[in-house]
């Protein structure tokens, strides 16, 4: 066996050229859902052995973006034009048109929700500022911290309405300035590049102004410092989520803070959220990632912190952990921790069902090449013989798709109630994920492709129940745009897909009896707590199956595939019982 020509193609850049005609490139790297969806294009579209793919770890990625339609998402220009009627207002507060009822339900609606991620002053002080402003319009400087901060929640909660056309007025006032909010504007308007430098900026700001060094001073107030704190911390886990999730450096892993935590105790678990995702990243997505078993260390010791974090938080919120699974009963806190969690793990686990598409695709490529005289024909051949995944390998995997079926279980569940969820753009973010990632693998294994593609269905529906908009219909058409190339490769049309996939784990009608309403809400404890793993005394030999490399590849000139042993990536006890294996 030798090891690939080229090195893994795990991260996308692209450009675009802008109505000014300015060209912009932006990079984002293997734990980006764009790294996911190049990934399912070159398996659609493109040969495994295509020679004319460079021999570049950034793969561009302009054909898959313009293929799936998503160009506006990884670009962040899918805002909508501002209605002429708002530019032509003769007045310089065009806020101020915005009837005091209908800001008073606005401000509601983001201080049930987006409040509670970046809570930097309390929810009173907001409903005083309202009234303030509302009372005595031009006694207050629209340019003060405080009312920028109250125009952009209220911007915030417009853009989940039918008052969206007011989001972008208000927002544009206060974006040169307010840089921490407006990083959920930005989220929230399927802007995940400039949620990023908005967020940077920010904490740069934070940063020039000593705000992770505490000074003994005595003209501060108690109330203040706890402010201080808050901030920093809250500022914290948005840098780390936004850099995380784009594959992209942290800017403050290494920060050595002297300041202390605040007594928030949610923003304590945000900050444990933050320790969670600098570790995945400087571990599992690191430059040089480790062996298979650090990975799977580190991927199992990042899902029991998730759990004990949630758990914790349920607990203190008055929720019975065991009846997570009752979305209605989470409120928002409850519900932003599970999904967040989820999606974490999601991501953790994710490398391990890239490593099992290489095995696929090599024991795929052996089938396609072996002829019978070398084999004595596939369905012949024993099943001690025949290669087949690790069971461990399957376990991550599962623990994977587990976490990305719990996401839309969740939101698909919400759709019987009168619930925000269904108006909370970010959410596209979180379910396009997690049915990216399914679509992915039940590409690589058809046991499971009839329950992955269940839930796949039950995304789309909770899509389309949302109250549209670029980004809901953005990962609506490019999810219906995979499913539609899976099914022209199984009718023989263009076929790209192999159909002779090796099967593993469970049969189709095993998994048929999964449904998404089902699925618990919380990361399963079972999977928590597993310590099912591979063996390190075989790091040595696992240099060859690095979790980065998805394209390795087998010369079977050199090597008979039928003869690949993959127990030295069983259990810590070296077993090789083929009992263990799915």
């Amino acid at each position: 066996m030798r090891r690939p020509g080229r090195p893994p193609l795990v991260t996308v850049s692209a450009t675009h050229l802008s109505a000014t005609k300015d060209k912009v490139e932006l990079w984002f790297g293997p734990s980006s859902d764009f790294a996911l969806l190049q990934l399912l294009y070159r398996h659609l579209y493109l040969s495994w052995d295509d020679q004319s793919v460079p021999d570049v770890r950034v793969e561009d990625g302009n054909d898959g973006l313009d293929t799936f339609d998503f160009r506006l998402v990884f670009f962040g220009n899918a805002a909508a034009p501002e209605p002429a009627s708002m530019d032509q207002r003769p007045y310089s507060d065009p806020f101020l048109f915005m009837p005091y009822e209908l800001a008073q339900d606005m401000l509601d609606r983001y201080l049930a929700s987006y409040y509670n991620s970046a809570p930097f002053v309390t929810q009173e002080a907001y409903h005083n500022q309202l009234r303030e402003l509302y009372q005595s319009p031009f006694a207050h400087s629209y340019n003060d911290t405080d009312t920028q901060l109250l125009l952009l929640a209220i911007a915030i909660a417009s853009l989940s309405t039918n008052h969206w056309q007011w989001a972008e007025v208000i927002a544009e006032r206060v974006k040169r300035s307010q840089h921490d909010v407006h990083t959920i504007y930005e989220k929230e308007h399927g802007r995940p590049n400039a949620a990023y430098l908005t967020i940077g900026a920010a904490t740069r700001k934070a940063l020039a102004m000593g705000l992770h060094r505490e000074k003994k001073v005595t003209h501060i107030s108690a109330e203040d410092l706890e402010e201080r704190r808050i901030t920093l911390w809250t500022l914290c886990f948005h840098e780390t989520w936004m850099s995380f999730y784009g594959g992209r450096p942290i800017l403050i892993a290494n920060l050595e803070c002297e300041v202390p935590s605040p007594n928030n105790t949610w923003v304590l678990k945000l900050k444990r959220l933050t320790k969670v995702m600098m570790d995945l990243a400087a571990t599992v997505y690191a430059t040089k990632p480790p062996s298979l078993p650090e990975c799977w260390k580190a991927a199992s010791s990042a899902a029991k912190e998730l759990q004990t974090t949630v758990r914790t938080a349920y607990v203190e919120m008055g929720i019975n952990p065991d009846d997570a699974m009752e979305v209605h009963g989470l409120g928002y806190k409850g519900a932003f921790l599970h999904i967040v969690s989820s999606h974490i793990t999601m991501i953790a686990f994710r490398p391990f069902v890239l490593v099992r598409s290489s095995i696929n695709r090599t024991i795929r490529k052996f089938r396609v090449s072996a002829s019978p005289s070398q084999s004595g024909g596939i369905e012949g051949t024993s099943s001690e013989a025949n290669p087949s995944i690790p069971a461990w390998l399957d376990e991550a995997c599962e623990r994977c798709t587990q976490a990305a079926q719990s996401i839309i279980s969740f939101f698909h569940g919400t759709l019987a109630l009168k619930s925000a969820y269904k108006e909370l753009r970010y959410s596209v973010f979180f379910i396009g994920h997690a049915a990216f990632l399914l679509l992915f693998d039940s590409l690589q294994d058809p046991n499971m492709e009839a329950v992955h593609l269940s839930y796949v269905t039950s995304a789309l529906e909770f899509l389309d129940n949302m109250g549209g908009g670029d980004p809901a219909n953005i990962a609506a058409n490019a999810v219906r745009h995979i499913l539609g190339r899976m099914q022209q490769a199984a009718d023989g049309h263009q076929g790209v897909v192999a159909t002779d996939r090796p099967r593993t784990r469970r049969s189709t009608a095993e998994a048929s009896q999964t449904h998404p309403a089902s699925q618990s809400v919380a990361v399963e404890q079972s999977a928590a707590n597993s310590d099912f793993m591979p063996s390190t005394e075989a790091e040595g030999n696992l240099s060859w199956l690095n979790f980065d490399d998805v394209s390795w590849e087998v010369d079977l000139t050199q090597f008979d595939p039928l003869a690949m042993d993959f127990s030295f990536l069983e259990t810590t006890d070296g077993s090789t019982d083929s009992s263990q294996h799915k």
